[in-house]
């Protein structure tokens, strides 16, 4: 209501709660987080204090401590919260692809891009693609959070290089940042710049004539 009205926002309301919970809750969503129950399907039903705590799943990944591709996928291992089952979250992506309810250019350009310099990049040495995607926000935050239509760029290069930003920061971030994941962040700071590259495009498109 105070930006306007549903479908106003000038980011994702997603990330922005996942940022304020992340930054006021450290290590919940970090290092040393409750290990749950195990169960079928969410990994995290059941919660007890008695439990051991655990790093962080990319921490694990990043130790070659045997973590499987089945296990993430299916949620074996467990996440830390705010962290989506990435099994549920492929399946729902397909479908909101197949109603065209997301951006389709977003949620290809942030992957493709993620994908791309994971693999390319020398600051990346043993980066185990698979694991990456699994382990995190990252298909979460490309099928739910950056491809929302409401929070992303307007025009279609627009929507393109939102989802190339978006992909670049969060590995930036997850290369280099103090915090094991921060997708969310790279989102925010993708959304910040989603109206001035809208802007960039269509003064381009009009000869260099800034749009009214």
């Amino acid at each position: 209501v105070f930006f306007g009205g549903y479908g106003h926002q000038p980011a994702s309301p997603i990330a922005v709660g996942w940022a304020f919970a992340a930054l006021s809750f450290p290590s919940a969503f970090g290092f040393g987080w409750s290990f749950p129950f195990p169960d079928a399907l969410t990994g995290f039903q059941h919660w007890s204090s008695r439990m051991p705590t655990v790093d962080h799943p990319l921490v694990v990944l990043a130790n070659r401590d045997g973590i499987t591709l089945k296990s993430l996928l299916l949620g074996y291992f467990p996440q830390a919260p705010g962290m989506a089952l990435p099994l549920l979250v492929l399946l729902l992506g397909v479908l909101l692809l197949a109603l065209r309810a997301i951006a389709i250019r977003t949620c290809i350009g942030f992957l493709a891009t993620y994908m791309i310099l994971g693999t390319l990049s020398p600051t990346t040495t043993g980066f185990d693609l698979g694991a990456s995607l699994l382990a995190g926000n990252v298909l979460f935050a490309a099928f739910l959070v950056i491809a929302d239509t409401r929070t992303s760029a307007r025009t279609v290069p627009g929507r393109w290089l939102v989802g190339i930003l978006a992909g670049a920061v969060a590995l930036l971030i997850r290369t280099f940042a103090a915090s094991p994941d921060g997708v969310f962040y790279a989102v925010l700071f993708a959304n910040v710049f989603a109206p001035i590259i809208d802007e960039g495009v269509l003064t381009l498109a009009n000869g260099g004539e800034q749009t009214p």
